[in-house]
This record gives structure tokens, sequence and C-alpha cells, in this order.
């Protein structure tokens, strides 16, 4: 069966769960998304998660993975596709070559809610695994509580 290329961004960052998710993932690299910012949305404090949303001037730090069929289909169990998540493809670059990769958006009906503990020291553990800059996710923070703020 043919693989699939996969954009993490949130929890999946944390390679050990990951892995226990999708254990044929193969770690292609990372890669930064143009014109897009984190953000928080969910049904309460307690079912908030990332999600991406447009921002011209912004990027989200991201890494690429190759996934079997079968990982891909126990990924879209875990991200609650097709509830919660949709599945978009993008192109983007990866080490000069131009691919098309899946990522998983939240659907538009959810609100802004600040995460869970648990979930943001996941997100954590990715940025660290990564060594990406924390400051995306203060900022979706700091980005999520102006947006919950201004639609209350």
């Amino acid at each position: 069966m043919k693989s699939i290329y996969y954009i993490a961004y949130g929890s999946n960052l944390n390679l050990g769960k990951f892995i226990e998710r999708c254990p044929s993932a193969k770690l292609l690299g990372t890669s930064l998304l143009l014109d897009k910012s984190l953000v928080f949305k969910g049904d309460d404090e307690e079912y908030s998660y990332l999600t991406l949303e447009e921002e011209l001037g912004s990027t989200v730090p991201v890494a690429i993975f190759e996934l079997s069929y079968f990982d891909s289909i126990r990924l879209d169990k875990y991200e609650g596709y097709p509830m919660l998540y949709s599945k978009e493809w993008i192109d983007l670059d990866l080490a000069g070559n131009s691919i098309s990769a899946m990522i998983y958006i939240m659907r538009p009906r959810y609100n802004y809610y600040l995460p869970s503990l648990p979930y943001f020291n996941s997100c954590l553990r990715g940025y660290d695994y990564f060594k990406f800059d924390k400051n995306y996710l203060i900022k979706a923070l700091k980005i999520t509580e102006d947006k919950r703020n201004k639609h209350r």
C-alpha cells in the first residue's frame, strides 16, 4: 500500500507518543508553514487542541513524516477525523524538494479555549525534541486568550 506524507505541528511532535500511535512513521525532516499561526480550539478547556489559522507573515514550525496507509487510519481516529479535524493537503519544501503532505485542521465550528496542562505539556515535549522555539506555543496561548475574550 502507498504511504503518505504527514505534517505534525502539535501533540504529534511528541515523538514517543506519536510512534506508539503510528509505529511505521519515518521522520523525514522539519520545515516552516508560511502565513499560518497556531491557536487552541475545542469544546472547553479540557478538550482544546492546537489548530492552524491563516495569518499573513506568520510561520509555524512543523515536522514531516512518512506514514503507512494503516498508520494514517490510526491517526485519523486519534485526531477525531472527520468530526473534530478535517484533512488538507499542503505543498511544502522538504530539503529542497516540493512535496504534498496531509495536515489536520480543526473544523471551524469549534471555539477558542485554553488547553489542558497535560496536552500543553505534550506539545512542549515535542517542541523540546525538535528544538523548536517555544515562543510559538506561548504566542498561541496569547492569541487564543485574546480571541476568546473578543468572542465573549
